[in-house]
């Protein structure tokens, strides 16, 4: 929130990984099942698409939440500009010059979290997942039902 009490402005750099994002989905799917998902109309997913609109309020809010739930399950490839998107609520009250360092390091955090116990790392951070636990000799590459690693919306 900002002073006035008003939610901050997205970034151009989150608009872009969202957009992108809604892009993919509209594309692989349709504009009608993406609207039914997200929770807004038609017309606003074909104008957020061609950036004719930049979403406020309760859309941009329903947006994020698809987004962020999409990632999370596995719906959705994401590099290191999403994986920072998606960590952006933990790091609220970060100034914006060090906001994408500490989403790094954060990011980095539990990939090796999940590395020290053998564990899959899950796709959303397989941006930051290469020599997870490399000083341990540990490298983890993650998959998805036997599936190669996808690269993601952004290469951040």
């Amino acid at each position: 929130m900002s002073d006035s009490g008003a939610p901050p402005e997205p970034s151009d750099a989150h608009l872009r990984v969202l957009r992108a994002a809604v892009k993919l989905r509209v594309d692989r799917r349709s504009a009608r099942v993406v609207a039914r998902e997200v929770g807004v109309t038609q017309g606003t997913v074909y104008n957020f698409v061609a950036a004719r609109v930049r979403p406020y309020g309760t859309t941009l809010a329903r947006m994020e939440t698809w987004y962020r739930n999409a990632v999370l399950s596995g719906g959705l490839p994401v590099g290191r500009d999403g994986v920072r998107y998606v960590l952006e609520p933990w790091l609220a009250g970060v100034p914006d010059q060090l906001r994408a360092a500490m989403a790094d390091e954060l990011a980095a955090v539990l990939v090796e979290m999940y590395a020290r116990r053998d564990l899959e790392i899950p796709m959303w951070l397989s941006a930051f997942s290469y020599g997870a636990g490399a000083a341990r000799g540990v490298q983890r590459r993650p998959t998805e039902a036997g599936q190669p690693m996808h690269r993601g919306l952004s290469g951040g």
